[in-house]
């Protein structure tokens, strides 16, 4: 096993956590739906947060040649999945009490200023983080001149 395999497996369950988190909250939206007042932009936000989860992962594959792994490049590389799996807890209401749930009011409720911020700064970060990994991976294989974002 080379430290690619092995460091991957955490950041594979962080973001396993991250996404289950999200269809999870998905799954009692759809199975309360007779008592749901609909409102996109939670569900919006639920299904970037799992995108983004699963392209992380995918992403991920750019670092599979780097040997040399120190453990401040792993938690730096571990700092986006946990981001995403704390964004991914605050996408959709977490239970159903048996009443109505009105995703408008909640959704107004759980995103006043800071929750917000977070969740847009969360996905700003992401788009940053994975620029500045694909970069930085190419330096380390001696690519300087072939660094863009594809």
């Amino acid at each position: 096993m080379n430290p690619f395999d092995y460091l991957t497996i955490l950041v594979s369950i962080v973001l396993g956590l991250a996404m289950t988190n999200v269809l999870t909250r998905l799954a009692i939206v759809v199975s309360a739906r007779e008592r749901v007042d609909f409102y996109w932009p939670p569900i919006a936000w639920a299904m970037w947060i799992f995108f983004i989860s699963i392209q992380h992962w995918w992403a991920a594959w750019s670092t599979h040649h780097v040997r040399e792994w120190t453990f401040l490049t792993f938690c730096t590389g571990l700092l986006d999945p946990i981001i995403l799996f704390f964004l991914s807890a605050l996408v959709l209401p977490d239970r159903d009490e048996g009443g109505v749930i009105d995703l408008g009011v909640w959704y107004i409720q759980a995103f006043k200023g800071e929750t917000n911020e977070c969740l847009q700064i969360g996905s700003v970060w992401h788009v940053g983080a994975q620029i500045a990994a694909k970069a930085a991976v190419k330096i380390i294989a001696g690519q300087k001149d072939q660094i863009c974002v594809e």
